[in-house]
């Protein structure tokens, strides 16, 4: 399993930020058009690489990533409800994902593929907000680092 599809995963089944967000979660970014009022985009963050910390006992590699979560409202720049209602689904986010750990598992597949995410952490990034006149949107991003195990990268010990 891709730590993208656990990130979704994550975020898709947190009762709390579903029931804000009737689970429009999209990966890369918000499509211009969506059904609702709230929408929820992530994505590997632009600005830092993936990084290999070190081989785990049985050769599986820990990975830091990070990753930027939009949560997204439509409404009027100035509009009280819209802000507000963003503002709940960053914080509902931030609850959902900050310090995280366990394993993911992506019932979609078969047989079911699984992730060992070590935890999720919440950077010095978090909670940035900004208006898009040309989408009418409210928006606030967070930056997450993730620390997982890759068991597709496993190193081969010498016997």
């Amino acid at each position: 399993m891709e730590i993208e599809t656990a990130f979704y995963q994550i975020l898709k089944n947190n009762a709390p930020l579903t029931a804000l967000n009737a689970a429009r979660v999209f990966s890369g970014q918000v499509p211009q058009k969506w059904d609702g009022d709230t929408a929820i985009a992530l994505r590997p963050s632009p600005d830092k690489n993936r990084e290999i910390i070190r081989t785990l006992e049985g050769g599986c590699t820990l990975v830091n990533e990070w990753f930027i979560v939009f949560s997204v409202t439509k409404g009027a720049q100035g509009a009280t409800y819209p802000f507000t209602l963003c503002n709940r689904l960053d914080r509902a986010v931030i609850a959902a994902l900050d310090e995280f750990t366990g394993t993911v598992i992506d019932p979609a597949t078969s047989p079911t593929e699984s992730i060992e995410v070590q935890e999720i952490i919440t950077t010095d990034n978090t909670h940035l907000y900004g208006y898009d006149e040309k989408t009418k949107t409210h928006q606030f991003i967070s930056e997450f680092r993730v620390s997982y195990t890759d068991v597709s990268r496993i190193v081969l010990q010498n016997p």
